[in-house]
């Protein structure tokens, strides 16, 4: 997948940037209005910020294979930022043009069915990388917390087919409500995160000692009630607060 993702990447954002030009140019196609939504700027905002904290916050599940800091800055930059955009703006523009948020319907009347096989190369490069992560929390968190040697193989192939059967069963309906739970879950895990680096450092001194040998500590928090007391009070006040927006309140309230 490591191979594909090179061709599948550049590839796919030809194609959108082709689809969007398309749709642009053709004067005689019949433009469409979507229904209005109900969800507000501030709602809209969240959602987009959330869902990009989220795939900030696993990132480092693939970055830390880069051979050096400007690797993974590029991996940050690129991905997360300028291709992340240019996906949006193209999102919003070929959804207008032809009535529909439907990838699929968009790309086949756009560019055509060479389109749709590119569009489903990508997800799948896409959703390895989800599964990776997936995978990998699973594992970590069943080993830390009961100590259990779970088989990273058969993980993987049961998250796989959990997500194509929820996907198949239609849980793209409820995906609005998803991304708000996401948008106040994740961003107070990145915030403890960086509270627990760039203030608390209660962990900071195992880590500098460690770093100049390219290892790990030997020991590690296993357990902390504080972060998750703090975690989960973020989260519900990020949710339950009438006015804003949810991802800061739940992110700063850290």
């Amino acid at each position: 997948m490591v191979a594909a993702s090179w061709i599948t990447g550049p590839v796919f954002l030809v194609v959108v940037i082709w689809a969007c030009i398309v749709a642009l140019q053709d004067s005689g196609h019949k433009k469409h209005d979507l229904e209005l939504s109900e969800l507000s700027l501030l709602h809209g905002t969240g959602i987009v910020v959330g869902g990009w904290v989220v795939g900030t916050t696993i990132a480092s599940d693939v970055f830390r294979f880069a051979r050096s800091k400007r690797q993974a800055a590029s991996l940050v930059a690129l991905p997360r930022s300028c291709s992340l955009a240019v996906y949006m703006v193209a999102g919003v523009l070929l959804a207008q043009a032809y009535g529909t948020d439907d990838v699929i319907t968009i790309m086949h009347e756009s560019v055509g069915l060479g389109a749709v096989v590119v569009v489903v190369a990508g997800e799948m490069v896409i959703n390895c990388t989800n599964i990776y992560s997936a995978s990998l929390a699973i594992v970590a968190l069943i080993d830390t917390v009961f100590g259990w040697q779970m088989p990273r193989p058969a993980v993987t192939v049961a998250c796989g087919t959990v997500g194509s059967a929820l996907g198949a069963c239609g849980i793209l309906r409820g995906f609005i409500p998803f991304l708000d739970l996401l948008s106040v879950t994740f961003p107070p895990a990145a915030g403890i995160i960086c509270c627990e680096y760039l203030v608390v450092k209660g962990f900071r001194s195992q880590l500098d000692e460690t770093r100049a040998s390219g290892t790990m500590p030997e020991a590690a928090p296993v357990f902390v009630p504080a972060s998750l007391v703090a975690w989960l009070a973020a989260a519900l006040l990020g949710h339950f607060l009438p006015r804003g927006m949810p991802y800061l309140y739940s992110l700063c309230l850290v």
